[in-house]
């Protein structure tokens, strides 16, 4: 917040949420010191960027981020979510950091990261098979198996 200098960010391109994520989450916080470079591609270019200090900081998704975190190859900042994280209670959450005027567009910011991966698949899935897909998703979700496998790598199920 600080900075004299201009802490950059990678994007894939004008209008992606990862362009749009620090340019939102700046403006919020009061900071005028941020940089957004484009044309690093989808699939984790950013953060070999962020190791050759081309940039930074990068918004990424906590399954991404948290293998940096845990190699000691990177810091968690703050976390764009409504509760802290097990493990990491000491570090800020972005709704905590910004005024009430923001709250709609903070809910907003915290239902796209719950959204933002859809499954999706070709438009003339039969419906039945939609169904059974849908299902079998919820049934999932719910599985203790599962659940305890994706707390012992680190991920959550919603």
């Amino acid at each position: 917040m600080k900075s004299k200098e201009k802490v950059t960010f990678t994007a894939h391109g004008l209008g992606s949420m990862d362009y749009i994520d620090p340019l939102l989450v700046a403006r919020m916080l009061g900071a005028e010191t941020c940089k957004i470079v484009t044309g690093y591609a989808a699939g984790g270019e950013g953060e070999p960027a962020m190791m050759r200090g081309e940039i930074s900081a990068e918004f990424m998704s906590w399954s991404q981020a948290r293998r940096m975190v845990e190699a000691g190859e990177a810091r968690v900042v703050m976390f764009n979510s409504d509760k802290p994280i097990k493990g990491y209670e000491d570090v800020p959450l972005l709704p905590n950091l910004v005024g009430e005027e923001y709250k709609t567009l903070i809910d907003l910011l915290l239902f796209l990261v719950v959204f933002n991966r859809p499954y999706a698949g070709p438009p003339d899935i039969p419906a039945d098979r939609i169904k059974i897909l849908r299902e079998a998703f919820e049934k999932s979700w719910h599985d203790p198996e599962l659940v305890k496998q994706a707390e012992k790598i680190g991920l959550t199920i919603l």
